[in-house]
């Protein structure tokens, strides 16, 4: 058994294994039916947020920080309805998302 922070029960992490194999596909399933049903409304509450301005800045902090330009390659991970990767692929670097 592997330890664990303190306010936490051992992990078995045999019995882990053997939970994530068996339901990783039902699993996957789930979490794509769930998320795909989410798409929508998530979309839409951020494209009437109103904070595309704050979002610019966040984006132009990321790219000054990173050097981004037209010979940079970037993984967008999570990245929703692809606003951030947008604003990345402004600078030439070539965004995946």
């Amino acid at each position: 058994m592997a330890t664990s922070p303190s306010n936490c029960s051992p992990i078995n992490l045999g019995l882990f294994e053997k939970a994530m194999t068996e339901t990783r596909l039902e699993t996957k399933e789930i979490s794509l039916q769930y998320w795909n049903q989410k798409a929508p409304s998530y979309k839409k509450r951020l494209d009437t947020s109103g904070n595309d301005e704050v979002h610019a800045k966040i984006i132009q902090a990321v790219t000054q920080r990173a050097s981004l330009n037209e010979k940079s390659q970037v993984l967008d991970l999570g990245c929703g309805p692809g606003r951030h990767s947008r604003l990345m692929a402004q600078t030439g670097a070539k965004v995946t998302g």
